[in-house]
């Protein structure tokens, strides 16, 4: 209703040609509107301690040895390179809504040519590939005051962002300080407008496999196995035209080359995107009696914040693995109403999430800090 209305179409095939094997596809048309808060949001403040770049150059100017890229260190008592900036963030009722085009080639080979004493088996590969357009976001607080000290530098568009609000009454002290580079004094950063706007395109693609196996009625019991993977082959944020002209000015050697618009372009393996992620499972069963073990593993992936002197790579946060086991029994399993007593272990092993660069030093959203523990329970069917 705070919207309006969207049309969008889908279309599927699958097609058997053998007993074990089915190849399927589909392609469908997408849309996301913006929500109440991209809408409707006003007034929305974040406070993040930022590196001012204006001030970073003009310390390099004052003395060549101070070098810097994502940050620099500036004696005292010159005014530090960092500052608790406010981010104000507002909705816009001009936004479109994100649309995208989705599709996926697959196939599903059945073992259906095994004898039934072997069990079945099947696998699944699945490739799909999504297109986004006028995808909602911001530009980011960092990337404004990137773009102000870009234009600031080289005079362009106006010398200055407009989005990075500062301060025009001076410190006298500051004002020695730029005065020795060359620089004119842009005053402390007051807020930076970072409202929701329409971003570019975004194309996100990769590959799905499934392997599952179940063999029943053995002498030894029922058994399971499972294995989900899932890999991103290409995960690419068209750079905006603000980001461009950021980018190109790193390109040309006008500032530092490490400097560049963070969350576009190649995102592949970035903080959040691992390459390759897995989980399997094996369970058994043996009348009142069952066991089953499962692991999950998330890829490395790297800080493109962070580049350690020594190896001038970008800091990398290693893959993770973490197992889990259990055992049951269940009282009167052959009955409508079984009561089952489980006893499990996860992480096992008490692995601990990879170092990151963050308040807790791990990344929430793909690692579980959680160490080793033991577990029971106890479930009754009625």
């Amino acid at each position: 209703d705070t919207f309006g209305s969207v049309t969008k179409p889908k279309v599927a095939l699958s097609w058997r040609p053998f007993d074990w094997m089915m190849v399927r596809s589909a392609w469908s048309e997408g849309f996301r509107a913006p929500n109440l808060q991209q809408q409707y949001e006003s007034g929305l403040q974040r406070s993040n301690l930022r590196t001012d770049f204006i001030r970073c150059e003009a310390a390099r100017r004052n003395d060549p040895s101070i070098v810097f890229t994502t940050s620099c260190s500036i004696p005292a008592p010159n005014p530090p390179s960092t500052q608790s900036v406010i981010s104000n963030r507002q909705g816009s009722t001009e936004l479109e809504p994100e649309e995208s085009t989705n599709l996926t080639y697959g196939f599903v080979f059945e073992g259906a040519f095994l004898p039934p004493e072997w069990g079945e088996v099947s696998f699944t590969a699945d490739w799909w590939r999504i297109e986004q357009s006028n995808v909602i976001g911001i530009f980011g607080d960092d990337n404004h005051i990137l773009l102000d000290y870009v234009r600031r530098v080289t005079g362009q568009n106006g010398g200055f962002n407009p989005a990075v609000v500062r301060n025009t009454t001076t410190d006298p002290d500051d004002d020695a300080f730029y005065a020795g580079s060359g620089i004119a004094n842009p005053g402390d950063i007051l807020f930076v407008e970072d409202n929701y706007i329409n971003l570019d395109e975004r194309t996100v693609q990769g590959w799905d496999f499934g392997l599952y196996y179940d063999l029943d009625d053995t002498p030894l019991g029922d058994f399971s196995f499972r294995i989900n993977a899932a890999f991103l082959d290409k995960s690419f944020q068209t750079v905006s035209a603000a980001g461009q002209e950021t980018n190109q000015r790193a390109a040309d050697g006008v500032i530092p080359a490490q400097l560049s618009v963070g969350g576009q372009g190649d995102l592949v393996r970035r903080l959040g995107r691992p390459e390759w992620r897995f989980t399997s499972s094996a369970t058994w069963r043996k009348d009142a009696w069952g066991a089953g073990w499962f692991t999950s593993y998330v890829g490395d992936v790297y800080d493109p914040d962070i580049v350690p002197t020594a190896t001038g790579q970008n800091w990398i946060v290693d893959d993770f693995q973490t197992h889990n086991l259990y055992v049951q029994y269940e009282l009167g399993y052959d009955t409508d109403s079984p009561t089952r007593f489980r006893i499990g272990m996860r992480n096992i092993f008490n692995e601990e999430p990879p170092l990151a660069d963050t308040n807790f030093g791990y990344l929430g959203d793909l690692h579980n800090p959680a160490g080793r523990f033991l577990y029971g329970s106890i479930r009754k069917t009625f």
